[in-house]
Formats: C-alpha cells, structure tokens, sequence
C-alpha cells in the first residue's frame, strides 16, 4: 500500500479478517489493524486528540461481565454505549450472513462535553461461523472502527466562534 493512501476495507473485508485471525491464521494488513485493548483505554489514549478525520482499526478482545455473559464496554472515565442492534454483514456473493456491525458512541461520566466526540463500529462474526470455528473465545474477539465524530468538530468550532 502506498504512503499516501487510505486504508478503507470494506465491511466483508474487515469480517474476513476477523475470520482469518480467530481461525489462526495472522492479520494480513502490515499494521492497519492494531490490537489493542479498546475498553480498558480512552479514546484519546487509542487515536490521540487529533483532528484527523481518519477512521483506527482496532482488534479487541471483548472481556465479560463479572455478573452475567454480556461484554462490558466501560472504559477509565467512560463507556461506549451502543446505538444500534446492528447490521448484517454478507459475504462477496451476498448469499450468505459472515458478521455484523454494530455502532457505539462514547460518553464520559465526568465530562459531558465528551459526550458522543467519538464514534465507534464494531464488527463481529456471525454465530453461523463460530459454530463452525468450535472455539468458545473466537466470540470475544471484535474488530472495532474508531474515529472522531465530524459533527463534535462542527460544535467545538460554532463554541469557539460564540
């Protein structure tokens, strides 16, 4: 991949991706995706407080409840709260269901202007493959797709302009 040019997989690319490394196999995208620990972490500590409009990937490991079997997504000041039950994924001959994408947005317990700055997708296999993976963890491992949200750029500038 060139320098200058933007990584943009698409959402079956991204989902075989996932399906590649819970099989075994390693990520064949030279550091695009990173793992990395997104609910332990901040946002700013993931991307950084830039403004780029680039959107991070991320390989995650999803870490259970301690109460029931959901996945927790609180992070130090915040979580990432979900907005949607999510979209379905199909494969490159659009006959079969491979995953889902699901959106979150983040907000902060102590700081409400931090409410919604970042946006998050999240992808994940469909229960179909994992059935047929027999791995109990291949279900803990999401990809996740970081980035600013453009509108909190919008309302920092009317802000600064007031």
């Amino acid at each position: 991949m060139e320098k200058n040019a933007q990584f943009r997989p698409s959402d079956t690319d991204l989902i075989m991706q996932l399906l590649k490394f819970v099989a075994g196999k390693c990520l064949l995208t030279e550091g695009l995706i990173v793992f990395a620990d997104v609910y332990s972490k901040e946002s700013c500590q993931l991307i950084g407080e830039i403004n780029s409009k680039k959107t991070h990937y991320f390989l995650t490991q999803l870490k259970k409840k301690s109460t029931d079997a959901r996945f927790s997504r609180i992070t130090g000041n915040g979580s990432w709260t979900q907005r949607n039950k999510g979209k379905e994924i199909l494969d490159e001959d659009g006959s079969l269901i491979i995953g889902y994408k699901r959106s979150l947005s983040y907000k902060n317990k102590k700081d409400s202007s931090l409410n919604g700055r970042w946006l998050m997708m999240e992808y994940f296999l469909a229960d179909s493959l994992l059935q047929q993976l027999k791995s109990n963890e291949a279900k803990e491992f999401v990809i996740c797709a970081v980035k600013k949200n453009p509108r909190s750029e919008v309302e920092e500038t009317v802000v600064l302009l007031l």
